[in-house]
């Protein structure tokens, strides 16, 4: 699996347009989390396949809670500076 080498912390959600919000969650589309970690649109597939990474469907619309996605970022972090 590939690594992620920028903390949640040091990250802008701001740039993305599409988040939806629902019940005091945010919630970004396929593209959004590609953008925002880094990965391919099949690798993000792949790891939706595999149960890496939680979801939703929504009819066709595949949605990831902003929540899960940095719990996703932060158990993948790797701090090469600490080495």
């Amino acid at each position: 699996m590939k690594q992620i080498h920028e903390p949640v912390s040091s990250m802008s959600y701001s740039q993305y347009s599409r988040t939806v919000k629902v019940n005091q969650g945010v919630y970004l589309n396929t593209s959004e989390v590609c953008k925002l970690i880094k990965v391919s649109h099949v690798t993000l597939w792949r790891w939706r396949k595999n149960g890496v990474i939680p979801f939703i469907k929504y009819g066709r619309k595949v949605l990831y809670k902003l929540s899960d996605v940095e719990a996703f970022i932060n158990q993948n972090y790797i701090d090469y500076g600490s080495r």
